[in-house]
């Protein structure tokens, strides 16, 4: 007869009628826990994690010379483009000076020596319109070799860490695939750790870690112009900014990191769901359990979209604060520094270059604000590779003994 609970069973990998100790025995709770094995509560926790992780590839690995050239490269062109920001920003002050110049000598009257001066300064600003174009050539270089050393490297990792997962999962010495069976860890979906979540992983890794360094870099670059243009003033003003935001997005956003991670989970059950009516539609159709299977679909689907709500409910929350805070962010700067432009102790390209240098240093600040989303996804996803791992070495270390036992005849 076929029932609800053997399409739980198949929907989640246990064998309907099996005489081991399917993971569906287990209460909701100690099935939670197995399917989050392992659960990092703090920064310094996942940091550890996300090494444990990465560091068999650019050590161990027969690829880590490769691995080491190709990251020191992003790094270098990550410094470089840090680099072309100063630049830029220095180029600008000085010519906004120049049209600030400009601008004073086309209020006079005109003579010879005032056509003099101007030909003089549209020369100059031709000079400088042409020093851009150079800045921005190798700017737009130093940006289209990064994403390609980048992505290249995120490939191979990937491709490396996969083939490492999967070989130690589908383990024919110790049977890990079979045992994770039996104690409930295959309910964790490791099609999904080993398809989506690496990739999600090194892609995350590389781009938070290169997001992270490049602002890290910039702070320094940009706190000495701002400090050096407008006073100390401005730089506590900047940091207080960014501290300010980036607090109001940890308490906002926190539960984000826990709400990705039982999102993954709930997706990854509901497809998997979807791939075992497709892989017994013969037992179904003989015994018109079509009714029930729509149930069971039901019922795996229905956590997917309660969760997408609290997630959608927690994303506008961040994207009204982001808003609030970018939006104000763009303007305070010229207010601030307003009454020095007035009072003339500040000029035109002191000016526009202090606003960008605020604009700098409050971004530099707030990387951790701006990147709460994307921190909080890159938590989960290292949650679940962790305890992925963890439990591919609880069974890989024990005796090979046990073997799958045969099915019940029935």
């Amino acid at each position: 007869m076929f029932n609800f609970k053997d399409g739980l069973r198949r929907a989640f990998g246990g064998a309907s009628g099996n005489s081991g100790k399917p993971a569906n025995n287990l209460n909701d709770e100690q099935r939670k826990k197995l399917m989050n094995s392992t659960v990092l509560s703090s920064p310094s926790e996942s940091m550890r994690a996300a090494w444990q992780l990465a560091k068999p590839y650019f050590t161990r690995s027969e690829e880590k010379r490769k691995a080491k050239v190709m990251l020191a490269m992003v790094l270098g062109l990550t410094i470089g483009q840090v680099y072309m920001d100063v630049k830029l920003s220095n180029w600008g002050n000085g010519f906004y000076k120049t049209l600030q110049q400009a601008g004073n000598v086309l209020e006079k009257p005109e003579t010879t020596e005032v056509k003099a001066q101007i030909e003089q300064l549209k020369d100059k600003t031709t000079r400088q319109l042409f020093e851009f174009l150079g800045l921005a050539g190798i700017f737009l270089a130093l940006a289209i070799t990064k994403v390609k050393i980048n992505q290249k490297l995120q490939l191979n990792w990937r491709q490396w860490m996969t083939n490492q997962y999967a070989s130690n999962w589908i383990d024919g010495d110790h049977k890990t695939y079979y045992r994770m069976l039996g104690d409930g860890s295959a309910a964790d979906n490791p099609d999904q750790r080993i398809s989506e979540d690496i990739a999600r992983f090194t892609g995350s890794t590389l781009g938070l870690g290169t997001g992270f360094l490049r602002s890290s870099l910039s702070l320094p670059s940009f706190t000495y112009i701002l400090w050096d243009i407008a006073g100390p003033a401005f730089v506590a003003g900047a940091a207080g900014y960014a501290v300010a935001s980036t607090y109001l997005a940890h308490k906002i956003g926190k539960p984000l990191i826990k709400l990705n991670q039982d999102q993954q989970k709930y997706e990854a059950d509901f497809r998997y769901g979807l791939v075992n009516v497709r892989n017994n539609t013969e037992s179904i159709a003989l015994q018109d359990g079509e009714a029930v299977e729509r149930d069971i679909l039901k019922h795996l689907f229905g956590p997917v979209v309660s969760n997408q709500n609290r997630i959608i409910n927690k994303n506008m929350q961040m994207t009204a604060l982001s808003a609030v805070v970018n939006q104000t962010a763009n303007v305070a700067p010229y207010i601030i520094m307003l009454p020095q432009f007035f009072g003339r102790k500040m000029d035109l390209g002191d000016f526009f270059q202090g606003a960008s240098a605020f604009g700098q240093v409050q971004g530099d600040l707030s990387w951790f604000f701006n990147a709460y989303t994307d921190l909080a996804d890159w938590k989960s996803v290292t949650n679940r590779l962790t305890g992925f791992s963890a439990s591919m070495q609880k069974h890989n270390g024990t005796a090979a003994s046990m073997k799958p036992s045969a099915p019940n005849a029935g």
